[in-house]
């Protein structure tokens, strides 16, 4: 028997996990009571610090897209020096 499209998400939120849901032209995640659509996605809500890492990780690829070798070095050792 084949499980249901979102098995793993339904189990997590039954054991108190945030459900995030996006539609299917939206760009953005939002935090919901799911009702299990199919016209759009969801997910388990990550934890804090993998949303924080993330964000590094997305905000060094800026930085290195602008910036030369050096700045970067000096811009990831204030990020770590922030969390």
């Amino acid at each position: 028997m084949k499980p249901r499209k979102w098995c793993k998400e339904i189990k997590a939120w039954a054991n108190g996990a945030t459900i995030e849901y996006k539609a299917k032209r939206s760009k953005c995640w939002d935090i919901v009571y799911p009702t299990w659509n199919l016209d759009g996605e969801y997910r388990i809500k990550q934890p804090l610090e993998q949303e924080r890492n993330r964000y590094k990780c997305a905000l060094v690829k800026i930085i290195d897209e602008s910036m030369d070798d050096f700045s970067v070095e000096v811009a990831l050792d204030a990020l770590n020096d922030r969390s």
